[in-house]
Formats: C-alpha cells, sequence, structure tokens
C-alpha cells in the first residue's frame, strides 16, 4: 500500500449541525497527561436545532438558531460577545462563512449576506428554493442540496454578483447528506448509497455520470474531504481516511483500531480531533456509554496514531475549530476546549495573496508551540529557514506554499495550494464628473480615468441609457438618485466603478403647516415672518424655520382676507365687503388694526407703492388711498374700469388692472394719483385671476385657459406679441422668478413651467395639492402655497444647490479660528459635512453635522507653526447629500512677507537658446531672506540653466544642468528654491518636487533693497525639444526674525556634529531641544526600499545606523488626504531586527498606494510619544521626541 501524507494545514470550513434533546446538570472533565486540550468554558442555551460557522480570522462565529442568526465575537471565548443578529422569516437549514460573506440556505432558499461589516450587514442575494438544505462553499461555486436528490449549483467568483450556474437532479441516490467541492471534482455522500465522484466540468456541462464511488464502510455520522482524502466518522467502523487521489480508481481507506462509534471530527494540519458516543453493556449488565474526544496524528493514513483523549460530559454531537479552540456541541451547550502548545501546528498568514507580478509577499509565521526551526517553500523553487520571510514572484503564476516547523523531534508540515497568485496588469476603472447634483434636466460630462491594460469601455448612467465613448456627456431628464457605472475590460479582466448623480425638480416640498385653513399669504421683509390670511382670522406665523413654524398672534375676521400687502411695519389687508383694514407689524407677537377703511363695492385685491394704497374693487373700479396719516387713509380718486378689478400692479409709469373677463387694462401713471390713457393692453373671453411682470413681458394666469405670456415693447409699452400655454387648467394665481414661472391652479395643484423659451413654456414638474392650490408665493429659496383647507405647503427652490463656506479672511500661525458652513436652505434630514483642508491646519472636528431646521454649522481650526505663510490656505466642504461642494482659501497674514510675481508669460525656450522674464518691484525694504518658486515645462532637465540677477546686478545660479544625465519626459516642474532647505538642487532626485537648496545661495542678496528690476535667465541646450517658463515668483521677508521652520523633503537629513557644538543650522537648532539620550553620534535611518506610487505590493525597508548599541522601535506615517499611521493603529510600532533591519507594509488600507510622503521618527525604547490613527499634520513634539526621523517622497511607478 502507497505511503499517503496530509500535508496542508486547513481549519476546516465545515457546517455544524447542533441537536440538543437532553439536560445534563453534571459535568466531569478528565484530561490525559500530555494535556494536548484543555477545557475552558461552557456556553448554556443552545436549544432545539442550530446551525454553526466560523470566521476564523477575525474569530467570529455565527450560530442560526431556528430562523435567527447570531454573530458573535469569540476573541475571548470565556465571554463571547454578540455583535448582531440576522432575522430571517424560515428555519435555518445550513450557513456558511467564506471570504466576507454569509452563505445560507433555509425553508425561503439561498441567501448571500455581506458581513465585511459586522454591524452594518446587509443581503446581497436571494433566490427562491424549494427544500433547500445543505451547502457547501469553495473559491468559485455554492452548492445548494434541493429535494433530497438535487443539487443548485452558483457562481460566486464575484459575491456581490452571484448568479445561478446550474440545476442537477441525481437519478439513483436516496438522501444526500454532504456535498463538497475541490477545483476537478464534485464529492456527493448520500445517505444510505455512499459517496460518489463526479468531474464538475461534466456536471456543470450536463453529464451527470459519476466517475468514481466509495461504499461506506458502515454507518456514516461525519464526512469531511480535503484534498485527496476524505475523513469520515463511521457509527460502526469508528474514524477512517479514504484515499480519494484518483477517484476513478478504487478508493483505499484506513481506519483506527482504537476508536468506535466515531459521530464526527475536524482537522488542523496533520491532526485529528474525533469525537465518539460509544454505547454498551457493561458485564454487570449497566448501560455504559464512553463519550471521548480523541486526538489523532494522521500524518501517515496507513498508521493512525492515537496521541491522547479526554471525557466527556455530557454527551456530544458535533465539533468545530478555530485557530486556538475546539468546539464540542453537547446537547443544550458548546463545550469550548484549548488547543495547548504541547504539540507543534504550523500556520502562517501571507500578505498579500493577489497581485501584478512582479509580487512581493509577506510571509508571517504564526505557528503553535516551541519551534526549533522553519524551513519554507515558496512553490517556485525558492526556499527559506527564516521564521518570517518575504518572499517575490516574478512571473505570474499560481503557486503552493509549504512552511515546515520542528522541535528537534520532528517535523510537521502545512501547505495551502495555489494560495499565491501572480497576474499581469489588470484594469481599473475610475473616473470624475464635472456636477454630482443639480436640476433636471442635468447635463453631466464624464471623464474616464482608468488605469491597467483594457481594450472596451462601457458606461451605464443608471436611467436606462448607455454609451461607450471615452468621456461621454449623458443629460438626465427626470429627477432621481442615479448610480453611474463605468465599465473597462480587456485581455486580463474587468473592473467596475459606479458614483452617484443625484437629479431633483426645480421644486421639492420639505415642510407643511396644517394648523388651520390658508386663503392667502405675504411675509415681511427679512422673511422672518409670515402673514396667513384664513377663513376668520389673519395669523401671525414665525417662518424663520420652514420645518418648524408656530403662531405668534391670531387676528379674527369677520370676512376673511381676499389679498394681503406688507411694507415697512404694515399689513395691508384686503377684506372683501368689510374694506381696508391696516395693521401695525412692529411687534409681531401683538398685531394691533391702525385704521379700517370702507370701500365701496367688494374688496378683492389691495397693492401699496408711493405712501398710496391701491384697492380693487369688483364693482366700482380702482380706489386710491393717501397713506401720509396712517391711521386715517385719505380717499383720493377713483378709476373707472370696464370690468371688475380685480388685480393691479404698476411697474415704472405704468399700471396694470386685471379687469375680470374684460382682460388687462393698462394706464400712464404718474404722480401716484394720475391714470390716464386707458386702453385694452390683452383681451381675451377668459377671466384673468392674477398675473405677475418684469420689465419686458406679463404672465397672466387665466380661469379655465393656464397660463398666458403677453411681451410688450418696452419702447412704447405696446403689446408687441402672445403665447399661451396648451394646458386649461382654473389658474388661480401666478409668480415668476428667472426662468421658471410657479402657478397655483385650484385642485390641479402647484405648476411649474420652464419659460425660458417664452414662445413654448414648457411644464417640468407638477406637484399635488391635499385641497385646493389658491396662492403662491415666492420667498426665494422657499415657495409657499396657501392649499385652502389643507393650510400652508412649503417647497424649496433648489436652483443653487452650494454649500456655502464662511471663514476668516486671513490667518496666523499658532492660532485657533472659527469658521461655517452654510445651506442655501434647510434641509429635512440631518446633514453630514465633511472639511478638508492643509496638511498644516489641524482641525478640531473633520465631520459635522447640520441638523433639519438649521441652516449652518461651525467647526473651529488650529493654525500650526510650521505653515507655509506665503501661500493660500484651501478649504473644501462636501455634503453627504444632495449639495455640492464649495471651497475658499483664506490668505495667511504676515505684514513682513512680500510676494511679486512674473508677468507677460508663458515664454518659450526655443532648442539650444535662452529667455529672459522681469519683475519690477516698486516697494521699498531690506532683503532679510529671499525664497523663489519656479514653474516650468522642460524634457530634459540636464540641459536647463537658470540664472536670478538683482538690481544692484548680483548673479545667483539657481541651478545649473544639475545631476547626472536624467530624462524627465513628464508634467510640469514646480518647486520651491530656499537656502533654509536640506536637500540641495543639483544633488535632488527625480522626481523634483517640494522644496531645494539652490545651487548658489539665494543670501547673497541679503541687505539689498527689493526695489528695482530682478531678471530670471533660463537656458536650455536641448536641441530636440523646446521648454518653456510658466511662471515664476519671489518671497521677501523684510522682518529681522524669520521663523525656525525647516522644509525636509526625500532621504537627505542634517549631518550631526558628535558631542560638539553643533553648528548655526536650523535644523540643528530644533535637535538640540529634544529631551533624548545623548550618544556620540545619533542613530541615523537608512532607506533601502521605498515603494514607488501605485505599488501595493513591496514593503517599505530600511535600516538605523548607530556608532552604539542601540534600543528602540520605529513609527512610521504617510501622506494622502492626512498622515495616516502605518501599518495600522492596532500595530502601530515597527521593531527593530538584531542588525539595526526594520520593514513595514505601508498599503495596508485602500487608497495607501496613492501616498505622496513616507515619515519615518526612531525614538528610544522607553519615550512613549503621542500618537494618533491621523494627523492633519504631523505634531511637533513627534520631531521633539525623536532620535532621528526621516522624510521621503515617494517616485511615481
Amino acid at each position: 500500500m502507497r505511503k499517503k501524507c496530509i500535508k496542508q494545514r486547513s481549519i476546516m470550513k465545515q457546517k455544524v449541525l447542533f441537536v440538543f434533546s437532553c439536560l445534563f446538570i453534571i459535568h466531569s472533565y478528565s484530561y490525559a497527561n500530555n494535556n494536548y486540550v484543555k477545557h475552558l468554558t461552557s456556553w448554556p442555551g443552545y436549544s432545539s436545532r442550530s446551525v454553526l460557522d466560523m470566521n476564523t480570522d477575525k474569530n467570529v462565529m455565527f450560530i442560526a438558531i431556528k430562523n435567527l442568526i447570531k454573530i458573535q465575537d469569540v476573541r475571548n471565548p470565556t465571554e463571547p460577545l454578540t455583535v448582531c443578529e440576522i432575522q430571517l422569516t424560515a428555519t435555518v437549514q445550513d450557513l456558511s462563512y467564506y471570504d466576507g460573506f454569509l452563505y445560507v440556505s433555509n425553508g425561503e432558499g439561498f441567501h448571500v449576506f455581506d458581513v465585511n461589516d459586522l454591524t452594518h450587514h446587509s443581503r446581497i442575494y436571494f433566490h427562491p428554493l424549494d427544500n433547500a438544505t445543505n451547502l457547501f462553499i469553495n473559491d468559485s461555486y455554492a452548492v445548494v442540496v434541493t429535494e433530497k436528490t438535487g443539487l443548485q449549483f452558483y457562481s460566486i467568483e464575484s459575491p456581490s454578483h452571484v448568479c445561478p450556474a446550474r440545476a442537477v437532479s441525481l437519478s439513483g441516490l436516496n438522501t444526500i447528506k454532504e456535498v463538497f467541492i475541490n477545483d476537478k471534482y464534485v464529492s456527493v455522500w448520500d445517505q444510505k448509497e455512499g459517496i460518489y465522484i463526479y468531474a464538475i466540468e461534466e456536471m456543470i456541462n450536463d453529464s451527470f455520470q459519476p466517475i468514481g464511488y466509495f461504499d461506506q464502510p458502515g454507518a456514516i455520522k461525519h464526512l469531511f474531504i480535503q484534498e485527496q482524502f476524505a475523513y469520515i466518522s463511521d457509527k460502526e467502523v469508528g474514524f477512517c481516511i479514504a484515499d480519494f487521489t484518483n477517484p476513478e480508481l478504487h478508493l483505499d481507506h484506513f481506519c483506527s483500531d482504537d476508536i468506535k462509534s466515531a459521530l464526527a471530527s475536524v482537522i488542523i494540519d496533520q491532526y485529528a480531533y474525533v469525537i465518539t458516543n460509544c454505547e454498551y453493556t457493561d458485564a454487570n449488565g449497566h448501560f455504559t456509554e464512553d463519550k471521548l474526544l480523541w486526538i489523532l496524528n494522521v500524518e501517515n493514513p496507513e498508521n493512525i496514531e492515537m496521541l491522547d483523549n479526554i471525557k466527556l460530559d455530557p454527551a456530544p454531537y458535533q465539533i468545530h475549530a478555530d485557530n486556538n479552540h475546539l468546539y464540542v456541541s453537547a446537547f443544550d451547550q458548546i463545550d469550548v476546549y484549548e488547543l495547548t502548545k504541547d504539540i507543534l501546528t504550523p500556520q502562517f498568514d501571507a500578505t498579500p495573496k493577489t497581485g501584478d507580478a512582479p509580487l512581493t509577499v509577506s510571509f508571517t509565521n504564526k505557528s503553535i508551540g516551541d519551534i526549533k526551526a522553519c524551513k519554507w517553500h515558496f512553490g517556485n523553487g525558492y526556499t527559506s529557514t527564516e521564521c518570517s520571510t518575504l518572499h517575490t514572484y516574478k512571473n505570474p503564476g499560481q503557486y503552493t506554499v509549504t512552511l515546515a516547523i520542528s522541535d528537534n523531534k520532528r517535523w510537521y508540515t502545512h501547505v495551502e495550494n495555489n494560495c499565491i497568485c501572480a497576474t499581469k496588469s489588470q484594469p481599473g476603472a475610475f473616473f470624475k464628473m464635472n456636477v454630482i447634483s443639480g436640476v433636471c434636466p442635468l447635463s453631466v460630462e464624464f471623464v474616464q480615468d482608468s488605469t491597467g491594460n483594457y481594450t472596451d469601455v462601457l458606461w451605464r448612467f443608471g436611467d436606462g441609457n448607455s454609451s461607450k465613448k471615452n468621456h461621454p456627456i449623458h443629460i438626465y431628464e427626470s429627477p432621481g438618485i442615479f448610480v453611474v457605472t463605468l465599465t473597462v475590460s480587456g485581455a486580463n479582466g474587468s473592473d467596475d466603478y459606479s458614483k452617484t448623480v443625484y437629479v431633483y425638480n426645480n421644486v421639492s416640498p420639505i415642510s407643511e403647516w396644517t394648523a388651520r385653513p390658508v386663503r392667502r399669504f405675504c411675509t415681511d421683509f427679512q422673511k422672518k415672518y409670515g402673514f396667513a390670511a384664513t377663513t376668520d382670522s389673519i395669523d401671525v406665523l414665525d417662518i424663520a424655520s420652514p420645518l418648524n413654524i408656530s403662531v405668534l398672534d391670531s387676528i379674527p375676521m369677520i370676512n376673511q382676507a381676499e389679498s394681503l400687502f406688507y411694507t415697512q411695519d404694515y399689513l395691508f389687508a384686503a377684506c372683501g365687503e368689510d374694506g381696508l383694514a391696516i395693521y401695525l407689524t412692529s411687534n409681531p407677537t401683538s398685531l394691533s388694526r391702525v385704521s379700517k377703511v370702507p370701500i365701496d363695492g367688494f374688496s378683492s385685491h389691495v397693492w401699496v407703492k408711493n405712501n398710496y394704497a391701491y384697492v380693487s374693487a369688483m364693482a366700482s373700479g380702482l380706489s386710491i388711498f393717501d397713506l401720509s396719516a396712517i391711521s386715517s387713509p385719505t380717499f383720493v380718486t377713483r378709476v373707472q374700469t370696464r370690468g371688475e378689478a380685480s388685480v393691479m400692479k404698476i411697474v415704472d409709469e405704468l399700471a396694470f388692472i386685471a379687469e375680470g373677463y374684460s382682460g388687462l387694462s393698462r394706464y400712464l401713471h404718474n404722480n401716484g394719483i394720475g391714470f390716464n390713457s386707458q386702453d385694452y393692453f390683452f383681451r381675451d373671453d377668459h377671466f384673468v385671476s392674477q398675473f405677475d411682470l418684469n420689465r419686458k413681458y406679463l404672465y397672466l394666469a387665466i380661469k379655465d385657459r393656464g397660463m398666458t405670456i403677453v411681451q410688450y415693447n418696452e419702447t412704447d409699452k405696446a403689446l408687441d406679441t402672445q403665447w399661451s400655454s396648451t394646458t386649461n387648467y382654473d389658474a388661480l394665481d401666478i409668480c415668476v422668478r428667472d426662468n421658471y414661472a410657479y402657478m397655483a391652479c385650484g385642485h390641479e395643484g402647484l405648476k411649474v413651467y420652464n419659460i425660458e423659451q417664452v414662445k413654448a413654456p414648457t411644464e417640468i414638474n407638477s406637484l399635488e395639492s391635499y385641497q385646493e392650490a389658491l396662492d403662491v408665493v415666492d420667498v426665494y429659496p422657499y415657495l409657499y402655497l396657501a392649499d385652502g383647507d389643507a393650510g400652508l405647503q412649503i417647497y424649496v427652490q433648489p436652483k443653487l444647490n452650494q454649500l456655502e463656506l464662511q471663514t476668516p479672511k486671513s490667518i496666523q500661525r499658532g492660532q485657533t479660528y472659527q469658521a461655517k458652513v452654510c445651506l442655501p436652505y434647510v434641509y429635512p434630514q440631518p446633514l453630514w459635512i465633511d472639511i478638508q483642508t492643509s496638511q498644516h491646519i489641524l482641525l478640531t472636528d473633520e465631520s459635522i453635522i447640520i441638523t433639519p431646521g438649521n441652516l449652518s454649522g461651525n467647526f473651529s481650526f488650529f493654525v500650526s507653526y510650521d505653515s507655509p505663510m506665503d501661500t493660500v490656505i484651501p478649504f473644501k466642504a462636501r455634503a453627504k447629500g444632495w449639495f455640492d461642494d464649495n471651497s475658499a482659501s483664506i490668505i495667511s497674514e504676515n505684514d513682513n512677507l512680500k510676494e511679486y510675481r512674473s508677468s507677460h508669460l508663458p515664454l518659450i525656450v526655443p532648442n539650444a537658446q535662452s529667455v529672459t522674464s522681469t519683475i519690477n518691484v516698486a516697494d521699498k525694504g531690506t532683503v532679510k531672506h529671499l525664497s523663489i518658486r519656479l514653474k516650468i515645462k522642460t524634457k530634459v532637465l540636464e540641459n536647463l540653466y537658470v540664472q536670478l540677477k538683482s538690481p544692484q546686478n548680483t548673479s545667483i545660479v539657481l541651478f545649473n544642468r544639475p545631476g547626472k544625465k536624467i530624462n524627465i519626459f513628464t508634467d510640469v516642474l514646480e518647486i520651491n528654491l530656499d537656502d533654509r532647505a536640506i536637500p540641495v538642487i543639483s544633488d535632488a532626485q527625480l522626481p523634483l518636487a517640494g522644496c531645494y537648496k539652490p545651487q548658489q545661495c539665494l543670501s547673497r542678496v541679503k541687505g539689498q533693497q527689493i526695489q528695482g528690476k530682478w531678471t530670471l535667465l533660463v537656458d536650455d541646450q536641448a536641441r530636440c525639444y523646446d521648454s518653456a517658463l510658466f511662471s515664476w515668483s519671489m518671497f521677501f521677508d523684510l522682518s529681522d526674525t524669520h521663523a525656525q521652520s525647516v522644509l525636509y523633503e526625500r532621504n537627505d537629513r542634517p549631518n550631526f556634529v558628535p558631542n560638539k557644538q553643533q553648528p548655526t543650522d536650523l535644523s540643528i537648532n530644533i535637535k538640540s531641544q529634544m529631551s533624548q539620550p545623548q550618544y556620540a553620534e545619533l542613530p541615523d535611518i537608512q532607506m533601502l526600499e521605498v515603494p514607488p506610487m501605485g505599488n501595493r505590493i513591496k514593503l517599505l525597508k530600511g535600516i538605523v545606523h548607530s556608532s552604539a548599541i542601540f534600543s528602540g522601535y520605529l513609527v512610521v506615517y504617510i501622506l494622502k488626504d492626512k498622515w495616516h499611521l502605518k501599518p495600522r493603529w492596532t500595530s502601530p510600532i515597527t521593531n527593530l531586527k538584531k542588525d539595526g533591519q526594520w520593514q513595514c507594509d505601508i498599503t495596508t488600507q485602500y487608497g495607501d498606494e496613492t501616498a505622496t510622503k513616507v515619515a519615518v521618527f526612531l525614538f528610544a525604547k522607553d519615550v512613549q510619544p503621542f500618537l494618533q490613527p491621523q494627523f492633519p499634520v504631523l505634531p511637533e513634539t513627534l520631531f521633539q521626541k525623536a532620535v532621528s526621523f526621516k522624510i521621503y517622497c515617494r517616485v511615481i511607478e
């Protein structure tokens, strides 16, 4: 017989079925001498039928009790913590966790839950199935057993896009109990018939003929298949191992002679843990149960070695395991056992497991036990004897990794087949949009900026439309929330990327006030108070917050107000047969009537202008009153109209009066009371209810006709043209703002028109009224609709949907300031605002919340001492909702710092020629410090010569064809030149960015006058490419004391003088203030490998050189939007090896590969600096407490 070995360690991903039927009160635990396992605790309270699986990486257990799934944190098994629960409607039959997703089968069907974030789990897929029972999961497929002998296959290569692959019905079987899948075979265990093996490709493609068969040795209770072996727990035979190497041949099996009545097993590396319950009658005729947990060495299946056993009580049913524990179900409880270190358990982590070749993988040895020796086999011919190590896979492919460990007595191995996958460059989808929200119709420009190799582009805009253009423009015609998805694909695969577009109507409801019926409405000038005419009163409303309207005062009325008009401190009400009433509004909580004016006829409308009141009465025309004495208005005159005067308005010298069915009349108006030259400006057979106007158009609301737009000549004010809407709405009121008309149409509700094209106004929105839309009032950005008995409806007009940032105009170092984010209108839900700013600004709150009804939220920020004072500080507010982002800039305040910029640029530098640019300074002052900012485009840096000349003819070579032969072939070169910088431009390495010391010191002009002409010479000796000078600026500090700051860039560091007075250097002055041990020579950090930008594989590597024994550690931060601690907040320290070498994974989160800088700080072991997961700017205490530090700019891969 052939020797068969198990080389792969795998904590089995099995499903554990608990059946609890008895209650045992007495527990007795007996342990063997070797103590391979130790009882920790028992979890009571698990009754009826339960199903279990586990995420061993995060020590999370999923337990299904009937139709409830409990997710428990079992990092401390003695105190399991329930994280959350998933409630289903049918009893769970089986569940399995795999790679961040939970797969569940129950009476409803097949479910997939995303549990990557346990506190925010969500069901992402559901497929109804009848009689779904057991399920099995592997990398590619999920298989659910249905109808006893049916199998339903699902493709789960992308768990977010699960799809049914195949439904299979296997004839000749009785009841399928388990299914196992590997890359080639599907193994089906039938309760009566045994184990059938099928080729997976044939089964997926309609062939159901088995290629192998294994007759069960007795009565199988549990089966687990791993690699080429099947581990069988049999009630009659005991524990067996079957060889599945070639399922088409006869399957050998080997049994343990010591074990009887095996119920279940779990395999960890070369060890099997088997539970048994042997029932028999002893020699005295007593019924006896041997309930045992067996520990077996199954490395050689031909010779199964019994290592230990312990007694169990109560009787066990199933067993499960994680890295360090066994979980044994026993009727009404789960007993937890700890795996002790008396035996070695090889195990390891590999990070990352997939990526583009060359792929560098960090292998971390996490084996259990007293390890004396290690050996790695990486699957590509290379080996290593280090405990934990790095290995680079240069070629694409899948690799099997083996870890062997030894206690100097024997070797223990763990194999992970095809666990490393080095791939070719795959497509990475990404795009940007010019807007994320707006009023429909909304035009959105999409610019795709995908990475990798791809040939096809597909846009899906979320509204049913698509495009294959690289940079499409799409118009959203209707409101909604649309998810835009870009898919790029090529020979190496495909990738999706999605963003959300918010499209809304010009008018959207946000609130209502339904306490009283409202017939008419107006507001004060400050939009704080509203006046609502009800059927029997005028109510004064506090409308400062449209989401929380309250009544301040109520004035009883005999007849309802037909029209309201507000002027400064007074409210005018046309009250039908009661004439005109005037109220003093200086105290909104207690209005007082100052006069009542009788009107001949039914008062329907009032208009006030230039100390005159114009009252329209249906029977008597237009009455005019002098308001000089507000308590006793004086009747002036009456204008007779042809029809019933219902509404009048005045524009300049023109007065327009709506006269009911007689149409609209125009009058020449002067001195407030003169109305002459009456003519029919517009005439129709329908009733003109209301109108609004500007200097060119009149917009008429006509009963049973809708809206009519009238254009009149601005020269002679004569009627030119008229256009009508095609609707027959019962229009009662209208108001116009910009390109929109809002029309109250009674029972038809509120109609919104786009009137940008006056010849063809378009209805773009229709909002239903609860009762009868009578009056519409524009109080931008809000719209108030008097809705009859339904009260008041409030809408928002989100044409300008942008946040506003209110910040100080200027700032200074070391100061704290207040700022504010303002909304254009109140928002009916809580709104989160993200604040982004410069790395030199420390925000007290990176996110603020604006609660419903509020228009703003406050935040504060601190300006660090190393903030540059020669530029503006950017701020950006981003809302998590409907609002567009907004940005603001604050000017850094420094009266002694003067900036002068060049003009008449850019200048082209022709081949092998030079150009000059000048800055003429008119100010006076003495140079104390000078720095230069340059923006130059050049292809070949080595050919570039740049020189500055002062008004006193002092020449300074900024750089003279620096470095070796360096070809850039990139974008514009933008750098600062400053004597205080550490890296010298002539020694710099690409890519150039940040601040450098010029080739000759700028201090050569110190003490000179700044007034005069400064000249910059740019000479380019390249003969193939033209260069260009885009811009240059000079920054003069005219003060006697200059801020003590150093710009640390790249891998340069100051030279320390051992045990001597430090030289006059800014970096040394900072170092001399540190509280730290004294060294003959300060330890030096040397970078050995800095991963380039875009690389997620390589590790940051370095070495610490020290002339004396140094004991300490490193702290690493990377700069993205902020400084982020690496490798992670839970493990913030990077330790040194004995030889001083160290390494750190700086790409442990999404987006880390985009970091532009890396900061490394070296601390003595007894120093504890203040650390946080993120810093907007690195705090000064890190620099002060560090023995040494290095800040390095990453290059682009």
